[in-house]
């Protein structure tokens, strides 16, 4: 690492190719350093986003007038044109990983590590295999390809995603729970998913997820996902482009007669005597 005024650090900068921004996410620039006693950065606005990554040391980082310590296994995010500063505490000087990066899902993937611009640090998150992921990140060089790079860092962003999950269980009294399950249900009904699969999804266990749903909405999560599938049955039967056979396997049931008793539960009529009706 060289050494400047405030801190040892090593560094590299990288344009996007097209390749790159055509993707929804791409690198900027990636480095590591060890603090010096009074280093301090700030404060500053940085048009793009930057991840840091506290693996030894302590400091604070300050945004929107909130002072935020961080310790190892920390990170902290710096949203773009956000005015932030951040400096070690003098006595454990900071020794930190940065990643800087831009493109459409980066607030997408930021907020599924459980990061926003009103919540920027995330706890307890760097494991062995960040680490290690970390220093084969900074150490990539300008003649590896354009996916290898974005591969490195979709592993790395996945990684620290699944971290945060572990780390940070949802709480049942937000409500985001409700609104992630619903949108789990109506996009994955047909692929024979369980409402164990649901609460897996969202954190909760499955009792306390069925009993909260069914008092939000008036029906188990169970009675929900058949009514996403007859739902979809009866415009598939409306569309007269599918037979009854092609329709039971489209939302997962694994026999025409397992198909045909859901229907007939739901509609008060079978799958025949639904499409001469219609």
């Amino acid at each position: 690492m060289q050494e400047f005024t405030h801190e040892y650090a090593y560094h590299w900068f990288h344009t996007p190719t097209p390749i790159e921004k055509a993707g929804g996410l791409w690198p900027i620039r990636a480095g590591k350093n060890l603090a010096k006693p009074h280093y301090k950065i700030g404060p500053r606005m940085i048009p793009y986003f930057s991840i840091h990554f506290v693996l030894e040391g302590e400091g604070v980082f300050t945004f929107e007038q909130t002072n935020i310590p961080i310790t190892p296994g920390d990170f902290f995010c710096i949203f773009p044109n956000q005015t932030h500063t951040y400096k070690t505490l003098e006595d454990n000087p900071l020794q930190m990983v940065w990643i800087a990066f831009d493109g459409k899902q980066s607030k997408s993937i930021l907020q599924n590590m459980g990061v926003t611009p009103f919540s920027p640090v995330a706890t307890k998150v760097i494991d062995e295999e960040v680490r290690k992921l970390l220093v084969d990140f900074v150490s990539i060089t300008s003649e590896i390809t354009d996916l290898t790079r974005l591969s490195k860092m979709y592993e790395l962003f996945s990684k620290l995603i699944e971290n945060s999950k572990v780390n940070n269980q949802p709480d049942p009294n937000d409500g985001s729970w409700l609104r992630k399950s619903i949108e789990f249900m109506e996009t994955h009904y047909g692929e024979g998913i369980t409402v164990e699969d649901v609460a897996k999804y969202v954190g909760l266990h499955r009792s306390y997820l069925t009993s909260q749903f069914s008092r939000e909405l008036g029906l188990s999560p169970k009675k929900f996902i058949i009514a996403c599938k007859m739902k979809q049955a009866a415009k598939m039967m409306e569309e007269k482009r599918f037979n009854i056979t092609e329709i039971a396997f489209t939302l997962g049931y694994s026999d025409l007669y397992s198909f045909s008793k859901a229907f007939k539960n739901y509609f008060g009529v079978s799958p025949k005597n639904y499409i001469v009706n219609e």
